[in-house]
Order: structure tokens, then C-alpha cells, then sequence
């Protein structure tokens, strides 16, 4: 090995180690993460309220005092549960605020529940004292649930949510895994409920009106149809389905062939044709105005129905009084990838969590594999109860393209209602993988333009998303659902000034993989990752370049990214590839390119790229 060979692996080699160290800085243990919870000590006065254990485990120390404290603050609740983890603080389970439609899947309230004393006509037979005051161990759990669920009728009679509290904290920690994930199976009263809802829904027949935005599409709107049909047999038998076609300008031929294949379906159908700009909203609104049926079933042209019943389920459960909004899980087309399981609220925007992951086994809470409460759902297949759509004025047409079946959610979701995820059925949403990597200018800023207006209109469930616990990760589009720690905690990078970037000797190369997840108010955050290199040799920096072709430069940290080492197994050391960096004020005014360079640290050698995205000053 000659000389220059030598020198380069010793650098390698303390590169490494100090990626390593780096690595370790970033890193937040459950232990850590647990000491800084705030200790709430219970001094053994007499409670108010009672204590139903399910199963093995301890009572965390912490339990009563929050317990206590809750239902002295919350003067109308009368049921609180809590989060939990394993013996040894391990595996935690945070847990969202009250859902339901989960409920009705799952007993998520789990292993530990406080219920004011006030409650109780007497002692249930199925309670038995424990040694700890007024704690009662569950002896039969099947007559417990259906006790809870009894206690809680109210409550799906008058939507008070205030009855039902969580406390986002560990209230106990289980045995193992075995005694807790008895909690993600759907029991025999469950499943009892669920066809008793259904038979009555069968005995009342109501019509339900499926709605398809459709132009220069009768291929897919064909196969569309055909999912429909083969999923639907009982309802067009007994007349309880209708289709429309909204249809805002297709060609001669194209019309011809959406009219034909209408004309030769079994069931009543309506064709609307008014040649107009492209609004999903105005398009869904035109259909739902024509529409006859109780039941509104929005559906894209590219979806494709896949399990048997799953327009009555929809149905069935947007039946419910209390309910919203209900969507579908989707799969990208002849795959087993996730493209939508419910939409979240975070501060950057509406995510898909668990978007492009394989739905071949269950993630956190077993989300993928039941029914749950979401803070939305995609129109993409969408069903709702035609007078709770009118109640809040249809789909707001000034968002013509995106976000506009997210506001009509959260507005579902304003008046009380709650949206709902079919996650144990699916389609297929043809729908391209790679959909807006290729993104024009004008469309992405339409497109950050009307995420702005949403956020705008409904900014406290982007503060915090009632149905995804503030300990989940939360920062940056890692689509996983995992707890905050496990990602590191990142902070933002405040930049002081920004410096002259000179490009001269950089080459402009796509192996610099580039992503902005979120760019409002000047905050950036994404990740940049050298294809086929060691990513701990780079330092990166976040470019501006102005109208005169002038280019500014940050310096960035790195922030830890765990997801890139799962979504990017073939590259190395890609961790410490994000980034979150708030941008420093005193730009000139006018508009900037946002791009990235990455320089090598052991050869000098620059690698840069630039975005489709834009800053304004």
C-alpha cells in the first residue's frame, strides 16, 4: 500500500470513529427519555375512583398521583387509561386519545384503567381486590369488556368526549409482550358487535351513491367499475347502489366510450359532463348535489376494489352516529406497499404515515390491520353520510387540487365527528410510486400554497394530532411510526449568517440524492444522501442561489435519521444524513433556488444539486 493509500484509510478509519461518536451523541435512550418524565408521587389519600388491571405487570409508580390528578382537572371524565410499556422500560406503547372505531377493533385501553367511583352501582363480580387500595384485578375479561363498553353507551349517544380521558404517560408496565399484544386481537363480543351493526344496516337498504371525478380516463374507469361491480353484488341486487360520473372535459371519443360503458351496467347511473377547469372539489360537490343516495362513496377513477362487502363495511360504519369520514387502506398497484393507512397531522403538514412500507407485517399498534381513528382520510376512496357532508358545506372548492379531502375531514372533526381508516380491507391505487418527483415549478407552489391554506384554517390539530401520541416521531416525512427517542430528538439548527458558496470546481451530479420535506417560514428540513459513497466523508451545506446566479451556503450539523437506514440498506452511514436548519433573516429580497453540495473531506472533491423548490424573501 502505497503512501497516499495509507494516509486515506487512517482518515477513513477516524472518520468513522468519530461518526460513531456522533451517532451515539444523537442517540436518546427509553431510560433517558423516561428520566425526564415528570414524577407524580400518590400519598394514599382515599381515591375517588377505582382501578381495573388487566393481566401481569406492575403499576407504575407514577400511576395514582396522575390518576388522581386527571379526574381532579377533568370534573366530567369518568373513564382515563393511560400508556404503557414492558417490564425492564422496554417496547413502550403510546397510545392515541380516544378512538372509537379502535375501541370497537381492539381493547387498546390495555392493561390498566381508572374509573370514577361515582360510576359504579356496585362492584362488578368480575373485580377482584388486589392488596393496593382500591385496585381490582379483571377475572373475566370478555364480561369486563362488554361492562366497559356498557359504561361508555352514553357517550356514543352524546359525542361528550370529555367523558373518556388519556394520560399520554406510562401507567403500567406489562410482564412481557405476550400479556400486551392480547390487547391487538379482536374479541368474540367484538366481532358479535360488528355483524349485529351490520344486519341491521342490511334490513334498512340504504341507497349508497358512488361519485368518480373522471376525464380521458374510460381505460382505468372501466376496471374502476369492474371493482365496484365485484364488490357490490348484494347491494345492486337489492337496487342499493348508484354510480356518477362527473366528468369535466373529455374528448369526443373518450365521452363516447364513458357514455357506452354506463349505458351497459347493471345499476342506475348518472352522467355528468360540464367541460370546466380541473377542481377535484367542485367536481366531488357537482356529483354529491346529483347524488340520491344516504350514503356518498367518493372514488378516483384509478382505484381498483379488491375485497368483497367493502363498500357495504364503509357504509355500515359511516352509519354510525358519531362517525365522519371513513377511508380505505391503499396499496400501490401489484404490490404489498402502502400508499395511504390514514392521514396524520404534523407540524410540516398532512403525512402519510407508513407510506411506502410493505404491508406484510404489523407496525405500531398493529395500525395496518385494523379499524381506527385518523384526523383524516384520502378522497381517493372516501365515504360519508350525505347529511354530515352537507352539515359542513361539501369539499372546500378554493383547494382545487390537494388537501381539500383533509379539510373536509378536519372540519367532520370540528363538529364533533370522527374520521375512521378501513386498515383490514384494501384496494389497489393505481397511482405511480414516483408521482411529483417530477414536479414543475407552478405545480409544486400550488401545491405548498394550498397546504398552507389548510394548515391555516385548522392550525391546533397540526399543533398536536389527537390520535398520534406527542412521545411518536414527529419530525421530518420518516413515513414509520416509532417513539420520538428512537429518532434521536433532533433539534433545529439555527443558522447565524449564511457564507459565499463557490460551485466552480463542484460537479452538479444525481448521485446527491436531495429531499425537502418541509420549507415554511424559512425552516428547512430533509435529508441529502451521496449515492455509492461513504456519507460520513461528506459535510453538507444547504445552497441559495439568487436571480443573478449568486450562490449562499449553511453549513449543516446533521441530524439523525434512522429511516435512511432502513428505506436505504445499500448505502453507508447514512444516518447523520438529515437535516433541520431555520434559515437566518437579512436575505435581499427576491427569490431563491434551494439546491445542496456535499464535500468530500478526505479528497476536497464537490458534488452539488439544485431543487424545483423555491424561498421568497
Amino acid at each position: 500500500m502505497g503512501l497516499k493509500e495509507t494516509v486515506k484509510t487512517i482518515l477513513q478509519k477516524g472518520q468513522e470513529s468519530a461518526y460513531k461518536r456522533e451517532l451515539h451523541r444523537k442517540t436518546c435512550t427509553y431510560e433517558e427519555f423516561l428520566a425526564g418524565r415528570k414524577s407524580r408521587v400518590f400519598l394514599g389519600e382515599t381515591s375517588d375512583f377505582i382501578l381495573c388491571q388487566v393481566g401481569m405487570g406492575e403499576i407504575s409508580k407514577d400511576c395514582f398521583g396522575l390518576v388522581s390528578e386527571f379526574f381532579k382537572e377533568n370534573k366530567d371524565a369518568i373513564i382515563v387509561y393511560g400508556d404503557e410499556d414492558v417490564e425492564a422500560n422496554t417496547d413502550p406503547w403510546f397510545k392515541p386519545d380516544f378512538s372509537p372505531d379502535l375501541l370497537d377493533n381492539s381493547f387498546y385501553f390495555g392493561s390498566i384503567v381508572a374509573i370514577r367511583k361515582s360510576a359504579f352501582a356496585e362492584i362488578p363480580v368480575f373485580l377482584e381486590k388486589t392488596v393496593l387500595d382500591n385496585c381490582f384485578l379483571v377475572n373475566d375479561f370478555e364480561e369486563y369488556e362488554q361492562w366497559i363498553h356498557a359504561l361508555l353507551s352514553r357517550w356514543f349517544e352524546d359525542r361528550n368526549v370529555k367523558k373518556v380521558g388519556h394520560i399520554p404517560e406510562i401507567l403500567f408496565h406489562a410482564k412481557d409482550m405476550e400479556s400486551r399484544d392480547v390487547f391487538f386481537d379482536k374479541s368474540d363480543y367484538l366481532c358479535n358487535k360488528e355483524s349485529e351493526a351490520e344486519e341491521i344496516f342490511r334490513k334498512t337498504k340504504p341507497l349508497i351513491s358512488v361519485i368518480i371525478p373522471s376525464k380521458d380516463n374510460s381505460g382505468l374507469l372501466e376496471k374502476c367499475i369492474e371493482g365496484i361491480i365485484s364488490s357490490s353484488i348484494e347491494l345492486i341486487e337489492k337496487g342499493a347502489l348508484e354510480l356518477i360520473v362527473v366528468d369535466n372535459g373529455s374528448k369526443a371519443e373518450e365521452k363516447e366510450k364513458i357514455k357506452l360503458l354506463l349505458r351497459n351496467q347493471k345499476l342506475s347511473t348518472n352522467y355528468i359532463y360540464e367541460p370546466q377547469e380541473f377542481n377535484f372539489s367542485k367536481m366531488c360537490n357537482m356529483g354529491a348535489k346529483e347524488a340520491k343516495g344516504r350514503f356518498l362513496l367518493f372514488l378516483n377513477d384509478d382505484v381498483e376494489l379488491c375485497n368483497p362487502e367493502t363498500i357495504f363495511r364503509m357504509a355500515v360504519l359511516a352509519a354510525k352516529p358519531y362517525e365522519g369520514a371513513v377511508g380505505l387502506k391503499l396499496l400501490y398497484p401489484d404490490t404489498s406497499k402502502i400508499q395511504h393507512a390514514g392521514i396524520t397531522c404534523l407540524p410540516m403538514g398532512p403525512v402519510h404515515k407508513l407510506q411506502f412500507l410493505e404491508d406484510t407485517k404489523p407496525y405500531y399498534g398493529h395500525v395496518n390491520f385494523t379499524v381506527k381513528n385518523f384526523s383524516a382520510v384520502t378522497a381517493a376512496c372516501l365515504c360519508v353520510d350525505r347529511h354530515k357532508f352537507d352539515e359542513v358545506g361539501g369539499f372546500p372548492e378554493d383547494l382545487k387540487v390537494a388537501f381539500n379531502d383533509v379539510a373536509l375531514s378536519l372540519s367532520l372533526m370540528e363538529k364533533g365527528y370522527y374520521n375512521s381508516c378501513i386498515n383490514k380491507d384494501f384496494a389497489f391505487h393505481h397511482e405511480s410510486l414516483s408521482r411529483g418527483a417530477d414536479a414543475s415549478k407552478e405545480k409544486l407552489k400550488r401545491l405548498l400554497d394550498e397546504r398552507d391554506i389548510l394548515i391555516s384554517k385548522y392550525p391546533k390539530v397540526f399543533e398536536a394530532d389527537p390520535f398520534y401520541s406527542i412521545h411518536l416521531n414527529s419530525q421530518g416525512l420518516d413515513t414509520r411510526i416509532r417513539p420520538a427517542y428512537e429518532t434521536a430528538k433532533n433539534s433545529c439548527q439555527i443558522a447565524k449568517k449564511l457564507e459565499n458558496i463557490d460551485l466552480s470546481e463542484s460537479r452538479e451530479d444525481r448521485c446527491l440524492l436531495f429531499s425537502i420535506e418541509d420549507d415554511r417560514e424559512k425552516v428547512l428540513t430533509g435529508y441529502g444522501v451521496v449515492l455509492g459513497s461513504d456519507n460520513a466523508c461528506f459535510e453538507r451545506y444547504i445552497c441559495l442561489q439568487d436571480e443573478s446566479g449568486r450562490v449562499l451556503g449553511i453549513k449543516l450539523d446533521g441530524q439523525m435519521r434512522p429511516d435512511l437506514i432502513e428505506n436505504l440498506p445499500d448505502q453507508e452511514n447514512v444516518a447523520l444524513s438529515g437535516y433541520w436548519v431555520a434559515l437566518p433573516d437579512g436575505l435581499t429580497p427576491g427569490e431563491y433556488r434551494i439546491g445542496m453540495m456535499a464535500r468530500n473531506k478526505i479528497n476536497n472533491s464537490k458534488i452539488h444539486v439544485w431543487s424545483n423548490r423555491y424561498i421568497y424573501e
